[in-house]
C-alpha cells in the first residue's frame, strides 16, 4: 500500500473515530506531510543522466523523480559503460542527456498516470 492510500485510509476510517473519542485530536489533524528529499528535476521531471556538457571527466545522474529505484540499475550500467568506453554500448541512454535540457526539447512521458 503506497504512503498516500495509507494515509486516505487512515483519514477515511480511523480520524473521525480518533476525533469523537478525543476532541483535542481535532486540532492536530496532519494538514501536510513531507517524507524526505524527493530529487527533481524542474524542467520535464525526468532523469539527467550522463556527461556533463564542457567536462568530459564529469558525469552525473540526477531528478530522477521518483523514478530512481526503477531507473537505477540501467543509469549505472550505461553510466559505467560512457566512463570505461567512452560511448554506450548495451543500452541508448542520451534521451536522459543534458542536451535535452540545452536543446530546450523536454523528454515527454505519455503514459504517466
Amino acid at each position: 500500500m503506497t504512503a498516500l492510500k495509507k494515509l486516505l485510509s487512515f483519514n477515511e476510517r480511523i480520524w473521525h473515530v480518533l476525533a469523537a473519542r478525543v476532541p483535542a485530536f481535532e486540532r492536530l489533524k496532519l494538514a501536510c506531510a513531507w517524507a524526505g528529499h524527493y530529487d527533481m528535476n524542474m524542467f520535464d521531471h525526468n532523469a539527467l543522466a550522463g556527461v556533463v556538457p564542457g567536462f568530459a571527466n564529469f558525469c552525473f545522474a540526477n531528478g530522477f523523480s521518483c523514478h530512481g529505484i526503477l531507473q537505477a540499475l540501467a543509469i549505472g550500467r550505461g553510466l559505467c559503460e560512457l566512463i570505461i568506453h567512452r560511448r554506450y554500448r548495451t543500452l541508448d541512454l542520451s534521451p536522459p542527456s543534458f542536451d535535452r535540457v540545452l536543446n530546450n526539447a523536454p523528454l515527454v512521458e505519455g503514459n504517466v498516470v
